[in-house]
């Protein structure tokens, strides 16, 4: 008895490659914030968990001073909701904060003495990278840290 062949289905890959394996150290969290004075801590929450939980404890209080800064600019000056995007992997924490104000961030030389205005300096000294990103309707603001 012969045996019978049935056509095969093509592999969805070519046969020199494979399909890579994800990484179990990657973590991308998306989450929405309220314009309201409640959104950084909210944000710090978020972060200082994540990196509690994902055994970076060295990060947790740089990560959420920045965190908090860029979520409280973005409620301050855009007065909108904010997406707050996390993404955690083996070299880098990268953080996103996107708000619906297209206007441009205006860093500011706080005077010694005033209450507010370093959130960005914070940001500048801190951070490994940061920047912005225009987008519709609004900006990102964004920072990253290497582990």
């Amino acid at each position: 008895m012969a045996a019978s062949s049935a056509p095969s289905a093509p592999s969805p890959l070519p046969a020199s490659r494979s399909a890579p394996l994800p990484d179990p150290y990657h973590v991308l969290i998306a989450t929405s914030l309220p314009s309201s004075l409640d959104a950084p801590c909210q944000a710090r929450s978020v972060v200082g968990e994540l990196l509690r939980r994902g055994r970076r404890p060295e990060m947790v209080d740089t990560a959420c001073l920045l965190t908090s800064e860029l979520v409280a600019n973005a409620v301050v000056h855009a007065g909108s909701p904010v997406e707050l995007v996390i993404d955690l992997d083996r070299a880098r924490l990268a953080v996103e904060v996107i708000d619906r104000s297209a206007a441009p961030l205006r860093p500011t030389d706080a005077d010694v003495l005033a209450t507010g205005g370093r959130g960005l300096a914070l940001v500048d000294r801190l951070a490994d990278s940061w920047g912005v990103t225009k987008i519709l309707p609004g900006k990102s603001v964004w920072f990253a840290l290497t582990t």
